[in-house]
């Protein structure tokens, strides 16, 4: 019994390995990759190890009138904002072209390949929303990492390249100038 036992734990570790990897690659050939302007910096961490931070340059997103946050949620009578909205969970739809821009925001599963996000600041401009992702961490060998961060000193655009299928989205490699990393 107890050698059934071990036995089966094993195998439920070795599955559970091969899941996370075999998913992973499933998403890259599976997936549709978009590429998306970021900017980056590699902070020093002894805990987290050696990673790019990440920011998307691109914050805040106009709706559409059809299908956006505007016609699905309790506004002030001024349509200044959302009433206790901050954080809240919404779809962002990705364009087509190369670069990729955030081309619109909601909390209906669009059709459209999308990436999940939090809304930032509800307050404001009426016509759009500021959010954020949590497309944050780019992890590397430290010596790669470093050699980014140089590469960003000297003013260059950096692109992220991501691959999405369905609710998975795997950042699969970072752009920065014509070197990829």
């Amino acid at each position: 019994m107890r050698k059934k036992l071990f036995i089966g734990i094993c195998l439920l570790q070795l599955i559970t390995v091969l899941f996370i990897f075999t998913k992973h690659e499933y998403v890259k050939k599976t997936g549709t990759r978009y590429k998306l302007e970021v900017t980056v910096y590699d902070p020093y961490d002894i805990f987290r190890g050696n990673y790019v931070r990440l920011d998307l340059t691109q914050n805040f997103v106009k709706t559409s009138s059809d299908d956006s946050l505007q016609d699905q949620n309790n506004y002030s009578k001024n349509g200044k904002y959302i009433k206790n909205r901050k954080n809240a969970k919404v779809y962002l739809v990705l364009s087509d072209e190369m670069p990729s821009k955030i081309i619109d925001i909601t909390e209906k599963k669009p059709k459209k390949d999308y990436i999940k996000g939090n809304l930032w600041n509800p307050y404001g401009k009426e016509e759009g929303y500021y959010f954020r992702t949590d497309l944050k961490r780019y992890y590397g060998t430290p010596k790669r990492s470093l050699e980014a961060e140089k590469k960003l000193r000297e003013n260059k655009k950096a692109y992220i390249n991501i691959y999405v299928s369905g609710d998975t989205v795997i950042i699969d490699s970072l752009e920065i100038g014509k070197e990829v990393f």
